[in-house]
C-alpha cells in the first residue's frame, strides 16, 4: 500500500515454520529481501526463496559494552535467555545436578523469564538444587555484563538457536561457554571459546561442563580467545 520495501529477518525456532506455514509463504514471497541469521537457516531459507532476494545478515555484538573480566572468578555458571521451551532449562538443571556431584561448591544463574518459570523452579528444588540456583529475573544489559565478568562458564542448553546474541557477549567478556549444537553455536565453539554438545543430552552437557571446569589451561585458553573471536564479529565487523 504504502510502496515501501519489505524485509523479513528469520532468528532462530521461527525458520521452522516455513516449509508448513501457508501465510509465512505468502509474506516471504511478497518480501523485497529475506535475512537470516545463522548458516544452519540455510537450506530451509534457500527452498523458499531466490537466492537472489536472500541476505545473510550475521549477529553481532557491542563489544564495548561487553569488556573482559579477569581470570579471578566466582565458581558459577551463567545461563541467560527467556524461560522457553526452546532454551532446553529442564537438560541445564539435570546437567548441574549430575556436575555438583563432583563440583559442590559451584552455583548455577539463571537469568531470564518466561511461561516456565514455576516449573523450572519447582524442578530445582525436585532435584535438591534450591540452595544452589538461583532464579535472577530480568536484569539489566549492564548487569548481565557484570554477571558474565564474575562467572566462571557460561552455559546454552538450547534445543533450536539460530545465532544466539549472548554467546557473542559471553566471548566478549573472556567467558567460556558450553553450548549444545543448534543453529551456529557449534561454529562459535569451534572457534576456541568453549565446548559443543548434542542438544537433549544431560550426561554430555555435565560432562563438558566438568572439562573446562577441571581443566585450567582449556579454560584459559578459551578466556583468552573469547574477546578476539567476539571482535571479529563486532557490529563494525558484521
Amino acid at each position: 500500500v504504502l510502496g515501501a520495501k519489505f524485509f523479513i529477518t528469520f532468528h532462530g525456532t521461527d525458520v521452522n515454520h516455513l516449509p508448513q506455514s501457508r501465510i509465512l509463504r505468502a509474506l516471504v514471497r511478497r518480501a523485497d529481501m529475506v535475512c537470516y541469521v545463522s548458516t544452519a537457516m540455510q537450506k530451509v531459507v534457500e527452498d523458499a526463496v531466490p537466492p537472489e532476494r536472500l541476505l545473510y545478515t550475521p549477529n553481532g555484538v557491542d563489544t564495548a559494552a561487553f569488556p573482559p573480566g579477569n581470570d579471578d572468578r566466582a565458581p558459577r555458571v551463567l545461563m541467560v535467555g527467556s524461560l522457553r521451551w526452546q532454551k532446553g532449562y529442564p537438560d541445564a538443571l539435570a546437567a548441574f545436578a549430575k556436575f555438583k556431584e563432583h563440583r559442590p561448591d559451584w552455583g548455577l544463574d539463571i537469568v531470564g523469564v518466561g511461561p516456565l518459570g514455576e516449573e523450572l523452579e519447582s524442578l530445582a528444588r525436585e532435584l535438591n538444587l534450591d540452595g544452589s540456583v538461583r532464579f535472577l529475573g530480568m536484569r539489566s544489559r549492564e548487569q548481565v555484563a557484570e554477571l558474565m565478568r564474575e562467572s566462571r562458564l557460561f552455559l546454552l542448553s538450547s534445543v533450536s538457536e539460530g545465532f544466539p546474541k549472548v554467546l557473542l557477549e559471553a566471548a566478549a567478556s573472556g567467558l567460556p561457554i558450553v553450548t549444545t549444537d543448534v543453529g551456529s553455536c557449534r561454529d562459535l565453539a569451534e572457534d576456541g571459546v568453549g565446548i559443543a554438545v548434542q542438544p537433549g543430552d544431560p550426561g554430555a552437557i555435565a560432562t563438558a561442563l566438568e572439562s573446562m571446569a577441571a581443566d585450567e589451561e582449556l579454560w584459559r585458553s578459551s578466556a583468552r580467545r573469547g574477546p578476539e573471536v567476539a571482535k571479529e564479529h563486532s557490529w563494525e565487523a558484521t
